[in-house]
């Protein structure tokens, strides 16, 4: 209603009339101008969705061979496993694959809806990022627990050779397996812990 007033009182006052009001936007915002960052931004999402695959699958710290615990992953009591499983497979390939089906949808050529993936797109790419960067730190702090295991593992089979062998060895058993039967044996106390 005040609308009407006002515009009659502009009409009997014989003020000018003024232009539709137009969406003033950047100078390069069509789709041409677009398509070069969503193929990017699919590409670098398509990367993150393989590398976090092929990190779900080949988990830090192995798989368990034995009978009981058969396919079981090694490290899957300790806590930094579970912070390296849900920053990879849970939120950063997750994210990814949203990230990388909205900027498909964005390529159908419409320029709102280009501007709507973005707006979706760009936080799922940085918090996939970040997951990324967690993820492989918590994968780095898990092979370094098993390389200390290998270390120290390595030390004592060194003392040991040094010194006579605490029990018997038959000459057809190396001292490479040896030292693996050792380093299975201080990772089991590892895992224990």
């Amino acid at each position: 209603m005040l609308q009407r007033l006002t515009w009659i009182a502009l009409r009997h006052a014989s003020a000018p009339r003024g232009q539709p009001k137009t969406i003033k936007t950047k100078k390069n915002s069509t789709v041409a101008a677009y398509k070069d960052r969503i193929n990017t931004l699919l590409l670098v999402a398509t990367i993150i969705i393989t590398v976090t695959f092929a990190a779900g699958i080949t988990v830090p710290g192995g798989y368990d061979y034995s009978e009981t615990h058969k396919g079981m992953a090694l490290m899957v009591k300790k806590f930094a496993f579970q912070v390296f499983v849900i920053a990879n497979a849970s939120v950063a390939m997750y994210s990814s694959i949203i990230l990388a089906v909205s900027l498909i949808w964005a390529q159908l050529g419409d320029l709102n809806f280009i501007r709507v993936s973005l707006k979706l797109a760009l936080p799922l790419f940085r918090g996939a990022l970040m997951m990324v960067a967690i993820s492989f730190m918590t994968g780095v702090y898990l092979v370094e627990l098993m390389t200390e295991a290998v270390v120290a593992v390595a030390a004592e089979a060194g003392k040991q050779r040094r010194s006579d062998h605490p029990w018997p060895v038959d000459r057809r058993v190396k001292s490479y397996q040896i030292l693996l039967i050792q380093i299975a044996c201080k990772y089991s106390e590892i895992m224990d812990e």
